[in-house]
């Protein structure tokens, strides 16, 4: 039998040192000093299976410790020998933390119970969980916390906007934001708190170069204002209200494809999200503690007449934390769960547990159009590792990742440990789908978007690739059509034959003008089927590429102006762009696949931006534009041209 049956023999060395801690602990002095407390209460602690009981007294002002038996006591907390080691260990391992981690609803512990009085348990929570901390410190000394840097500059600034959402109605919202970074992230706090809890993360100096970040609060939630259909204590959190205020404020904003990552709740509504996310025009999700489906046993401890919800709140989910948390960020924490409004902490637990059924729809999720990385702190006895793993499972193409040494609010235990996770997950969401094998844009008809057509499937899952660089999901109709064009040129020779055709009547223009056309018209023949462009297009080209002298010649000669070829030549896609961001074309190069020229292999080979070739196409440019011009010595002619592997 283990050496804990007997709690009080246990600590028996310690009981000593113990009283001391009661008598000298301020957090301890501040929670139990109040005229409200006119009778001593004794509260006890035990192993189960014997009734030795170490039995705290609390008075106005102090707390002292003895030993008796479990009767002597209003409320005792039990757990079993092996359970009661486990905690009392100089790191505890999860969910050994703390005793709400022990008897945590989501894997309950046998053996563990609260005998006696169970509204007495709640009410005095905040003094048995710091009588159990001292505890743990008499017996294995101070806990090693760890270290993290003070800031010396804060980086934030806050701002309210109004809002129209659903369900909520308008509203007057606090947000935050941070960086200088080109990748949108909105960060979203978890249930019955506030965007406080980024704070560090928004100030760490590799976040604010790489991503610009924002955070807001629910309304109702911290600094926010009510909604107007607001009554106090009625508060409640649904899929659509909460997808519905994530899309007004990204809306408001102008976000252009943010990331939306949350934690808690929010790391359940970022799994909606990725469902809905045409409604958000999210670019991908980054769920912290988030499964697909939480089901727990609610208590209404936390919306109570009897028990105060601002000293019950934050003493539940204090144990969901890392035992090595910076106190200063525990202290956060259990600020901000102190903080929020009657019932605002149960309505949103109405989402969290149950409320969210993601089950049979997360396997839907389009990882493609929406990737999905998820991150999960180890010490979360409510929302595990494991129930994570599971959740991206279901998820083809999401990644899962266990965090050591955080628990339920890694952004706000450790923001210096947690930003390498979250940094690794957004740089997966940059990542550019891949192509498969042996395919590049005009060898299978597609020009200038991502084609991800296998070989057994004939269905297309592309992007428009629009003009600042980045990618939007295509009109689902279009993607149809895109597919049926694609099989039926893949299967059907004459097809494939046409397609040559123009290609070599598009090389041909290509030579005979020394002018790049629009990547809109790769691929293509004119309408009038020449090898040359019709004058309209020509003059448009000329135009586009500040070939003035030849746009002039060529008003002079077809008696056409610059705005009657101000439309671009008409493309197989009415979405698809007119070349590369600010250049309307790219410099034509040889596919490393096919060997034609124009063909591009790669999403990133096609835009200069994003590979670094916008210098080398500025000058390819401007020596063809003068060529253009009369000088035919600059023409950059085909066997000049470098494969895009060969690119230094």
């Amino acid at each position: 039998m283990s050496d804990w049956s007997d709690l009080t023999a246990a600590l028996k060395g310690n009981l000593d040192k113990l009283s001391e801690l009661l008598q000298s602990d301020d957090q301890l002095k501040a929670f139990t000093t109040s005229n409200a407390i006119e009778k001593d209460v004794t509260f006890g602690i035990k192993s189960s299976g014997s009734d030795n009981t170490l039995l705290i007294t609390v008075s106005n002002g102090s707390a002292k410790a003895s030993t008796g038996a479990s009767k002597d006591a209003l409320f005792t907390l039990v757990a079993l020998p092996e359970q009661w080691e486990q905690h009392f260990k100089a790191v505890p391992a999860m969910p050994y933390q703390s005793y709400w981690g022990m008897f945590g609803m989501n894997i309950k512990q046998k053996g563990i119970e609260v005998l006696g009085d169970q509204t007495a348990f709640a009410q005095w929570t905040h003094v048995w969980r710091r009588v159990l901390e001292l505890t743990h410190d008499a017996h294995c000394g101070p806990m090693k916390e760890d270290e993290q840097v003070e800031p010396e500059r804060d980086f934030l600034t806050g701002k309210y906007t109004y809002l129209e959402a659903p369900v909520w109605g308008r509203c007057k919202v606090f947000y935050e934001y941070s960086g200088e970074g080109k990748q949108p992230i909105v960060f979203l706090h978890t249930a019955g708190s506030d965007s406080r809890q980024y704070h560090g993360v928004m100030n760490d100096a590799r976040m604010r170069k790489k991503c610009i970040m924002y955070a807001f609060d629910l309304p109702g939630h911290g600094r926010s204002f009510p909604s107007k259909n607001y009554a106090p204590g009625a508060h409640t959190n649904t899929e659509d209200s909460y997808v519905g205020m994530i899309a007004a404020f990204v809306k408001a904003l102008g976000l252009r494809r943010p990331i939306i990552c949350g934690a808690s709740m929010a790391g359940q509504i970022c799994l909606a999200v990725a469902i809905r996310h045409r409604e958000v025009g999210a670019a991908g999700v980054i769920p912290l503690q988030g499964s697909d489906y939480l089901n727990m046993e609610r208590q209404w401890h936390d919306r109570s007449p009897v028990v105060n919800q601002s000293l019950f709140n934050p003493e539940w989910i204090y144990g969901m934390m890392a035992p090595t948390t910076p106190r200063a960020n525990k202290q956060l924490i259990w600020h901000t769960y102190s903080a929020q409004a009657y019932g605002i902490f149960h309505g949103d637990l109405d989402f969290y547990f149950g409320g969210w059924d993601g089950r049979s729809r997360v396997a839907k999720v389009d990882t493609q159009s929406c990737p999905v990385y998820m991150l999960t702190g180890e010490y979360d006895w409510s929302n595990t590792p494991e129930m994570g793993q599971k959740t991206a499972d279901k998820i083809p193409g999401a990644m899962h990742k266990s965090m050591p040494d955080l628990g339920h609010f890694p952004a706000t235990e450790n923001p210096a440990k947690f930003v390498p996770h979250l940094i690794e997950a957004i740089d997966h969401i940059q990542k550019e789908p891949e192509l498969y094998p042996g395919h590049c844009f005009l060898c299978d008809g597609i020009p200038g978007l991502t084609n991800l057509l296998r070989d057994d499937d004939p269905g297309v899952i592309a992007r428009e690739h629009l003009r600042d660089g980045s990618y939007a999901d295509p009109d689902p109709n279009q993607v149809v059509e895109w597919g049926r064009t694609n099989a039926r040129e893949r299967t059907d020779e004459s097809e494939r034959q046409a397609h040559s055709k123009r290609e070599t009547a598009r090389e041909q223009s290509l030579f005979n003008n020394g002018v790049p056309p629009p990547i809109t018209s790769f691929g293509q023949a004119n309408k009038d089927g020449r090898s040359r462009p019709a004058p309209a297009n020509a003059l448009f080209d000329a135009v586009k590429f500040g070939s003035h002298e030849r746009a002039n010649r060529l008003e002079r000669e077809n008696g056409i102006t610059q705005r009657e070829s101000a439309q671009p030549r008409r493309s197989s896609s009415s979405i698809l762009p007119p070349g590369v961001p600010g250049k309307g074309g790219v410099t034509p190069r040889k596919c490393a696949n096919c060997g034609k020229v124009g063909h591009i292999k790669t999403n990133k080979q096609l835009c200069p931006l994003l590979n670094g070739q916008r210098k080398q196409d500025d000058t390819s440019r401007d020596a063809n534009a003068s060529a253009a011009a009369g000088n035919s010595d600059n023409i950059i002619k085909e066997s000049q041209l470098t494969p895009p592997d060969a690119q230094p």
